[in-house]
């Protein structure tokens, strides 16, 4: 007999005024399972199961752990299913020539050789470290800090950015025209690029450098511009929307499970162990649930800045995200009745060195860990939870929620082989 994953999530007025918190509290009514008592095995009673058995506990932690279902704001973007708009995504973003010194694409720092990531601490002249392309569909921040709403304003954000594509937008589509092949899959997915395009700077870093061109435009053909800009990224956005973490022995489990349950394969008795002490005593699901293991906020963690120069948290980000000309409370949101969560947030000082919650779906391959990748692997990471070493103490208007778990050695050997099952 078949165990079940399905659930009702019921919504609350917390998912709308519980942006600002730093924990979204989320309601959920679960469908009432029948047919208990939940199959294990055929084999050893429940309370006689091995150290390689899941009890009807283990299941139900799986279950809680597993319980919501990710907010899909993905309907902020029209294309996200287009396989035009992603045909046209896919070739922008492997292609050297839409960043202004043309050495700079997505692929640079999301090489599919490296897992969706570029293996390095931090960015190529950044400061943060790379985080993986995958369980980004209708995710509702972007980024360590969420300095953007959504992924196309993401996109759109690491295009303008001096330290990353650092072009402007009509640069930008001036050199997609330039190129017969994104030229060609742009239109057929958008339709004709405006024709002042061509008239364009095809170097312009920001809107600066383009001001008298910009400025001998009129209203209309400047937001023109601005809407073929953000069909481009939504393009891009279509396209990574479609990336899928690797395979993982945990979620192939859970989708056997959900099928046949006596045919459950078995996670060996470390990964185990360490499941257990990451849905008990580790208190890993406070932020770590749903399908992608993440509650998607933003959480201080008390970690020390390597720079007093460094003030790029959620706190910035937030200030960042409104000021945008390309947040969803822009006219470029294709629901805007649906998706507007951003009207619900502003900056405070709770939000002080806190930063998003990672997914750990596939985080065995994505080292190193944390905003500025400090840690080199996930024994460090772990070491750190366990006593938390040269943390900082909270400030007057900050928050933290994590207590030093003191685990033996044995714990953090368990926890570490369970974080690479995932």
């Amino acid at each position: 007999m078949a165990w079940s994953f399905s659930a009702l999530r019921l919504r609350s007025n917390s998912d709308i005024c519980g942006w600002s918190s730093m924990k979204t509290v989320m309601q959920f009514g679960w469908a009432i399972l029948l047919a208990l008592p939940w199959i294990v095995t055929a084999s050893p009673a429940m309370g006689e199961a091995t150290d390689t058995t899941l009890t009807a506990e283990d299941l139900a932690q799986i279950r809680t752990m597993l319980r919501d279902v990710p907010v899909d704001v993905s309907g902020s973007n029209r294309h996200v299913d287009d396989p035009d708009a992603i045909a046209f995504g896919r070739e922008a973003f492997f292609s050297h020539v839409l960043s202004r010194n043309r050495e700079t694409a997505c692929v640079t720092c999301h090489d599919p050789a490296r897992h969706w990531t570029d293996a390095r601490d931090v960015a190529i002249g950044g400061t943060r470290n790379t985080p993986p392309l995958w369980n980004l569909r209708g995710a509702l921040w972007m980024g360590w800090t969420g300095r953007a709403d959504s992924l196309w304003a993401q996109v759109a954000r690491v295009v303008e950015n001096e330290r990353e594509f650092s072009i402007f937008r009509a640069s930008f589509l001036r050199r997609i025209v330039d190129d017969s092949v994104l030229r060609d899959r742009y239109e057929v997915a958008f339709g004709t690029m405006p024709a002042h395009v061509r008239t364009a700077p095809s170097d312009c870093g920001n809107a600066t450098e383009c001001r008298s061109w910009w400025d001998g435009l009129s209203i209309v053909e400047r937001d023109a511009i601005d809407t073929a800009f953000i069909d481009a990224c939504k393009g891009i956005s279509a396209f990574v929307a479609g990336i899928k973490p690797p395979r993982s022995r945990f979620f192939e489990m859970v989708e056997r499970m959900r099928d046949d349950a006596a045919a459950q394969p078995q996670m060996d008795a470390r990964e185990l162990r360490g499941f257990r002490l990451f849905s008990g005593k580790a208190g890993c699901t406070m932020c770590h649930h749903g399908s992608t293991l993440s509650d998607g906020e933003f959480h201080n963690i008390r970690l020390r800045r390597r720079s007093a120069d460094d003030e790029d948290d959620r706190y910035a980000g937030l200030i960042t995200l409104r000021d945008s000309d390309f947040n969803l409370l822009s006219r470029h949101n294709d629901a805007p009745d649906r998706v507007r969560h951003t009207g619900y947030v502003r900056p405070d000082y709770t939000f002080l060195n806190s930063f998003r919650t990672p997914s750990l779906t596939g985080i065995g391959h994505t080292a190193p860990y944390m905003h500025d990748g400090r840690f080199a692997t996930l024994a460090e990471v772990v070491d750190y939870y366990s006593e938390f070493k040269g943390a900082a103490e909270a400030g007057h208007h900050e928050t933290v929620l994590l207590k030093p778990l003191f685990l033996s050695p044995q714990e953090k050997a368990d926890l570490v082989a369970f974080l690479g099952a995932l």
